[in-house]
């Protein structure tokens, strides 16, 4: 793009839609644990025009962003059926947050992440016990998410 004298006229993302456990814990792929922070924490690099270069924020952002984000930087205006959040000041090194809750949902678990907690909700059936599970992780004092198990849920 530098080449092509278009770099300040680009915007370029670089993300994916799940993390891996890639041989943490020995287990080579995303199931079962999809809820998990290995799983949910993706990367996520964007390049705008102006913006802020090397900045890392550690805000909670979801994919759904993207599209909103992408319509504000091409100054066009929202599309009242988005969902997602303009990350657009996050992009020129304003960190305040843009969410406060990042949910995560598949077939068979569902996650909340606020701060540093993340509460895993495991459905009826998943396992042989047969009640509802749910983990709750502090991400901070347990990055590896070891987590406190609660059983039976009556949720």
């Amino acid at each position: 793009m530098e080449k092509l004298g278009q770099l300040e006229n680009t915007i370029i993302i670089y993300h994916s839609d799940h993390g891996a456990y890639t041989g943490t814990y020995g287990v080579r792929e995303k199931a079962p644990g999809i809820c998990s922070d290995r799983v949910c924490r993706v990367p996520f690099y964007m390049r705008v025009p102006s913006g802020a270069v090397g900045k890392v924020s550690r805000q909670l952002i979801e994919n759904l962003d993207i599209a909103p984000t992408i319509t504000a930087l091409c100054g066009l205006p929202p599309l009242e059926s988005f969902d997602g959040k303009d990350l657009s000041l996050l992009l020129t090194g304003d960190d305040h947050p843009v969410r406060e809750v990042a949910v995560t949902e598949h077939a068979w678990s569902k996650s909340i992440r606020w701060g540093d907690w993340r509460f895993v909700h495991y459905q009826r059936g998943m396992f042989e016990e047969g009640g509802d599970w749910g983990e709750l992780y502090n991400i901070a004092t347990d990055p590896d998410d070891f987590a406190t198990h609660y059983p039976s849920l009556d949720l």
